[in-house]
């Protein structure tokens, strides 16, 4: 069992339980964002530190309007860089 957790099978789908896990986790991820963002005009900057929210796959489960605002940075220098300069575009 510890071999194949979180593996793909060979026909590369996720075995039943890798997938569930998956979706309880985005589940939880996405009533988070929801707790932050509660109307059209809210905004916020989320930072997810994780890698693998750079995969299509875990963006495909996020919803739409978040999926398509996700900037991946390599350093955290390179993060804050981009916070500062969305609260700058926000506060304008």
């Amino acid at each position: 069992m510890e071999a194949r957790r979180g593996v793909k099978r060979q026909n590369g789908e996720k075995d039943a339980a890798s997938e569930l896990y998956e979706n309880m986790c985005m589940n939880a991820v996405n009533q988070s964002i929801g707790r932050t963002i509660r109307h059209r005009s809210d905004w916020a900057s989320l930072i997810l530190v994780d890698r693998r929210y750079r995969s299509s796959a875990i963006q495909a489960i996020l919803p739409r309007w978040i999926a398509s605002g996700i900037v991946a940075t390599e350093t955290f220098g390179q993060t804050v860089k981009q916070l500062g300069t969305f609260f700058r575009v926000k506060r304008s």
